[in-house]
């Protein structure tokens, strides 16, 4: 895939350095590796630094479209670990890193400005203010929250010049805790842990309210699904796209990757990014999420909802469920 003449791109998020080589590097133009939720989800290269080193060694001669996600809320005694962890990615030529804070953005940018630096969905960038202050750090792109709407990403993205990842496909995280709900009296890692958060742990507080537990982060228990939507995501100037896979089988990601592809480049190809319909979500993307599809919070609507259509209308929108 000739990446130069791209007219978007797609970025991936694994967890594990396991699934490194199965990774096709050809088909995507950014992987953000690593679990910043916690450390001790197995596999994850954050967990060591030795792991961290061995997954670096695994990407290879991919280096210069990989950046690690930091970890997310570190507190006090976690920042010696983290510097560490900065100093690895940066003596070994690493792209860059996701940061979910400006106070580790400032770190990064002053520290180590080898890498290049990226936020993420908990970073807490609601406006082109925040944008704005996140560029004076040296930050060139990012993942805005799951819970803007897409009028409000829209006017971000066309105000101020940045890379907005838009994502469109995976289990998304939609709220963090400090500490995990398995282990609540430990408050200091390393700790021993039994990774209760690697089963299928499923929360229903009914109404339809389901949310997959994982520890110190609860996910949407279905797949966020934009793929009838991407005419008019492509229509209204996105092109970073983002799939995320934290919580996917690392061996189901190349062809998912394949499947927006597809889709994406025959829109491009045809030259119909206006038409808000195109044909019912490939019915291959349906294994990758068992309990159905949703929109998360694009629509205003409730972030479980799945929504087939929308389309403007006297400046109002639409919905077809």
């Amino acid at each position: 895939m000739d990446n130069e003449n791209k007219k978007y791109k797609v970025s991936l998020a694994i967890s594990e350095a396991e699934g490194l080589p199965r990774v096709d590097f050809d088909k995507i133009d950014l992987l953000i590796l690593g679990n910043p939720f916690c450390k001790m989800t197995p596999g994850n290269p954050l967990g060591s630094l030795e792991l961290m080193e061995k997954s670096i060694n695994l990407i290879g001669s991919h280096l210069d479209k990989t950046i690690v996600s930091l970890p997310l809320c570190p507190l006090e005694n976690e920042l010696s670990y983290i510097q560490d962890v900065l100093s690895l990615l940066s003596d070994m030529g690493v792209h860059g890193v996701e940061v979910h804070s400006p106070g580790m953005a400032m770190r990064v940018e002053t520290r180590f400005p080898k890498l290049k630096i990226y936020f993420g969905s908990f970073a807490n960038v609601y406006t082109v203010h925040c944008v704005e202050i996140m560029q004076e750090m040296g930050v060139i792109g990012g993942t805005l929250p799951y819970e803007l709407n897409i009028d409000e990403i829209e006017f971000i993205h066309k105000n101020i010049d940045f890379q907005i990842w838009l994502p469109i496909f995976g289990p998304f995280p939609i709220a963090f805790s400090q500490y995990c709900f398995f282990h609540p009296g430990q408050v200091r890692y390393p700790f021993k842990c039994d990774h209760e958060c690697s089963e299928e742990v499923l929360v229903d507080y009914g109404a339809g309210k389901k949310v997959l537990h994982k520890g110190r982060a609860i996910f949407s228990h279905r797949c966020l699904n934009m793929l009838k939507h991407l005419p008019m995501l492509l229509n209204k100037g996105f092109s970073h796209f983002r799939i995320e896979g934290l919580i996917l089988d690392v061996g189901s990601l190349n062809e998912i990757v394949d499947i927006f592809h597809e889709h994406i480049n025959k829109i491009i190809e045809t030259g119909d990014k206006t038409t808000p319909e195109i044909p019912a979500p490939d019915s291959r993307l349906s294994k990758f999420s068992p309990r159905g599809f949703c929109n998360g919070f694009y629509f205003t609507r409730r972030g479980m909802d799945y929504v087939e259509s929308v389309m403007d209308w006297d400046g109002r929108l639409r919905y077809k469920y």
